[in-house]
């Protein structure tokens, strides 16, 4: 049997698209070593192709849709608009540090009491 996993792997090799299926949980790596066991390397070259085929239209649906985002961005407005979120950030900023004081929590102990006056 150790035999049969060593070769396994090795024609796994030649499938790349197959980790991806394991990943995504679309098939578990004992369901693909007992399908090589019983029907040979020909079962993973079609889960292969399939797999390989999704990912492809997958991919191509996702970069036409960010595209199209892309091209409708203009650039003046990209500007303007990261000018006015950093504006919108440094009058936080200014907000928070205003209401900052001082805070030193006084210290209690009787050897200290004496200078919790001075403060």
């Amino acid at each position: 049997m150790g035999k049969n996993l060593e070769e396994f792997k090795e024609v796994i090799k030649n499938y790349p698209n197959l980790k991806f299926s394991v990943r995504e949980g679309k098939v578990t790596w004992q369901n693909l070593y007992e399908e090589w066991v019983m029907l040979g390397e020909e079962s993973l070259k079609k889960i292969d192709y399939i797999d390989s085929d999704v990912t492809t239209e997958e991919t191509k649906e996702t970069m036409k849709t960010i595209l199209k985002y892309v091209q409708k961005i203009k650039p003046e407005n990209l500007t303007n608009t990261l000018g006015s979120i950093q504006k919108m950030m440094q009058i936080f900023q200014g907000f928070s540090s205003m209401g900052q004081t001082d805070k030193t929590p006084k210290n209690n102990d009787p050897l200290f009491r004496r200078f919790n006056k001075w403060d």
